[in-house]
């Protein structure tokens, strides 16, 4: 059985490893986008953009429509497209919304390859399966705008009551909670972490995002990179990767079975920066120790056979280059990095350097930039919005366009920064709202707009029923 993959990552587009043939437009509406007849199953091409890269959005709508009433004006024959909300009607098909099933005579399929359940027995990915890669993706145009939602509170999941009063509010869990932890290699950080925080995270049925900061103390090398990369932090990173082997492995402490859980790891992050020893800008390194030693960690990872349904490998970014030195040359590859990221804030007036700033102006130039590097899925991982320049109005603006912005750019996973740190960054409990929400004895002040916005149903909070909190295709960002 031939197939065809289209998942989120992929889209119709050219790949220069297949066939650049023209195919003839014959099939009415959908000759704008697919041409037919193919003389057997593989790449499909909007003919007037061959040789384009990126390949501009164009309107999905013939692939969002009703799937009965616009059958006869997509296809003829035995020919049919599916969306993923139609599976249901397929046998043995479950797919998310974004996904797409294209039978051709009954022989080309196209969906998730992890998620997919085909009508043949004899179904091998490798074998089967081509994946079509482009520097922009169809999943912008064609996706559910499904999009994980994660929250940092500033406890490290000491605190969970604070984080459980701000779900009561808003009335959905978070399916990821991010905190910070450095490289300190003794027995009180390295166990706080894996016997309680991590598990206070989990227990709250909410995975860890979990940023691992190379900090090794009171005065970290400027060559941490290197030094890590020629092995001198190894003894340290394979307890630390035992211990993270051991947290997954769940409850039963056996890795492999029903309980096991997940975790997002984010290492050494904002390296195109200039204030952490892990940058170029600032440290004696450069980008290729920091690829390095991002291959070296992760190797060590691999080495324990730990695997990608269970840890995920966040490669996160500054929303801009401060330094000198790009994100770009900063990345490890696609085969060392389960997601991308970016962090950025809208410090509007607050700092004598900055002037406010929306969503598009913050993220828009660093995620063009990443889409042509890579089509890993995109998170931003940390975000949020002062009120110094636009008051308590324009923060709660800027939450809805924000989220606005995320799902019209595919974003997959998007984490607030809920802490008054440098300025009023929290939407919940912080210094400034527009409202107020009262738990128990406390009163917190909140923003109406947040609560309004992650109300939609494509923002996807963790399924506390689910023992694993999140699907496979949720966790990996296939949504």
């Amino acid at each position: 059985m031939d197939l065809l993959l289209l998942e989120p990552k992929a889209a119709f587009g050219l790949d220069p490893q297949l066939d650049n043939s023209l195919f003839p437009d014959t099939k009415g509406n959908m000759g704008d986008t697919l041409g037919f007849p193919l003389p057997e199953p593989q790449l499909l091409q909007p003919s007037a953009l061959i040789g384009q890269l990126p390949i501009p959005a164009f309107s999905p709508s013939w692939l969002l429509s009703d799937y009965t009433e616009k059958a006869s004006d997509l296809t003829s024959g035995n020919t049919d497209i599916i969306t993923g909300s139609q599976a249901d009607s397929s046998p043995n098909t479950p797919l998310s919304s974004d996904h797409i099933i294209i039978p051709i005579d009954k022989k080309v399929l196209a969906g998730n390859s992890q998620d997919i359940g085909l009508f043949e027995k004899n179904y091998t990915p490798d074998a089967d399966v081509r994946t079509l890669t482009t520097s922009n993706s169809l999943a912008a145009a064609t996706s559910s705008n499904a999009m994980l939602l994660g929250i940092y509170y500033g406890n490290q999941g000491w605190n969970m009551p604070q984080v459980q009063a701000l779900e009561s509010w808003q009335g959905k869990k978070h399916a990821v909670v991010n905190l910070f932890t450095d490289w300190k290699n003794n027995s009180q950080t390295i166990g706080n972490l894996f016997n309680q925080q991590l598990g206070n995270i989990w227990n709250n049925k909410n995975v860890p995002l979990v940023t691992w900061e190379p900090f090794t103390g009171t005065a970290t090398p400027l060559d941490i990179e290197v030094r890590i990369a020629n092995g001198e932090y190894d003894a340290y990173i394979n307890t630390w990767a035992d211990k993270m082997k051991t947290f997954l492995s769940g409850a039963d402490t056996v890795y492999g079975t029903a309980d096991d859980r997940r975790a997002y790891l984010r290492l050494a992050h904002e390296m195109n920066g200039n204030w952490y020893p892990w940058s170029a800008a600032v440290g004696n390194n450069s980008p290729t120790d920091y690829i390095n030693m991002w291959q070296h960690v992760k190797g060590i990872f691999d080495g324990k056979g730990m695997e990608a349904t269970r840890l995920q490998w966040v490669w996160s970014v500054n929303h801009s280059d401060v330094g000198g030195f790009s994100a770009e040359q900063f990345y490890p590859g696609d085969a060392y990095v389960d997601w991308i990221a970016v962090d950025g804030y809208n410090w509007g007036t607050s700092q004598n350097w900055s002037s406010w700033n929306t969503p598009q102006q913050i993220y828009g130039g660093m995620i063009d930039r990443l889409r042509i590097l890579t089509d890993n899925p995109l998170a931003i991982t940390e975000f949020a919005s002062t009120t110094a320049g636009g008051g308590v109005t324009g923060k709660s603006q800027w939450i809805t366009d924000a989220f606005n912005y995320f799902a019209g750019q595919n974003v997959k996973m998007a984490v607030w920064f809920n802490q008054d740190k440098e300025t009023d960054w929290a939407m919940f409990g912080g210094a400034n709202g527009d409202s107020t929400y009262k738990s128990f004895s406390t009163t917190y002040k909140t923003y109406k707009s947040y609560k309004n916005a992650i109300a939609s149903g494509n923002i996807i909070p963790s399924t506390p029923t689910n023992p694993r909190l999140l699907t496979d295709a949720q966790f990996s960002g296939l949504i």
